[in-house]
């Protein structure tokens, strides 16, 4: 009984104690959308990024929200949060040229007092509060975490377009964002991965670049990032299937 309360103190007291940004980063060329920016297509009734902005907004966990966009798009942002009453989103500041210097101009930005950090792809509309406090709670623990799902289909490892073997898929994982970190690690690898220009498809290549390996917490099939035209049908589906099941 005693042990019981004293364990529910200590959640509350680190409820109060820890302070989280959210870094959303949608500073992509959308090469692949043929020149459409493509955080603001609409997807349902808003444009993505505003789906993608409210999952933080809502969420409990997060305290304050740094959204680093393209140059060119950060006054249309900034309108955005304006219009849709976004009270968390401290700043939308533009990114660098390669995704470690967006993230890191990101996390910069993040208010001094937050000891934990996420970033999230702006693209992945579909995240869900239970993805985001995983992932916090994972970092929590262990200092950085990543959402990921497991590998279901068969994978092979190709040269000069012929296989070569099949690759054993019982422990390999899809990464996905949100990924959480406490901040001065995060920090830390992403000064280090931009001095020594790292080419890092994601976040956690940072920290693993730095000797830390992240957490795993369960993500989901439908928190697809948004790529190509044909994405954002899939997550405009989505959208209305999970409405209708609420």
């Amino acid at each position: 009984m005693i042990n019981g309360v004293i364990a529910a103190a200590k959640k509350v007291v680190a409820k109060k104690t820890k302070k989280v940004t959210a870094v959303i980063v949608a500073a992509g060329k959308s090469e692949r959308m043929k020149g459409m920016d493509k955080i603001f297509m609409p997807v349902g009734d808003e444009p993505l990024i505003a789906e993608t902005v409210s999952a933080f907004e809502k969420c409990e966990d997060i305290d304050e929200i740094i959204l680093v966009l393209k140059e060119e798009s950060c006054e249309r942002g900034e309108m955005l949060v304006k219009i849709h009453g976004f009270t968390k989103v401290a700043a939308c500041i533009p990114g660098g040229e390669t995704r470690a210097e967006s993230s890191y101009i990101g996390v910069r930005a993040a208010d001094k007092r937050s000891n934990y950090i996420v970033i999230h792809d702006g693209a992945r509309p579909m995240v869900t509060d239970e993805m985001i406090t995983s992932a916090v709670d994972a970092a929590v623990k262990h200092g950085a975490a990543t959402a990921a799902i497991p590998v279901t289909s068969t994978v092979k490892r190709c040269v000069g377009g012929v296989v070569s073997e099949t690759v054993d898929r019982s422990d390999l994982y899809e990464i996905q964002t949100p990924q959480a970190f406490r901040s001065d690690v995060i920090k830390a690898a992403l000064k280090n991965a931009v001095d020594k220009k790292l080419e890092i498809t994601d976040d956690c290549m940072a920290v693993e670049a730095i000797g830390l390996m992240p957490k795993i917490v369960m993500g989901s099939r439908n928190n697809i990032k948004v790529t190509v035209r044909e994405d954002a049908a899939i997550v405009k589906a989505l959208m209305e299937n999970r409405r209708t099941e609420k």
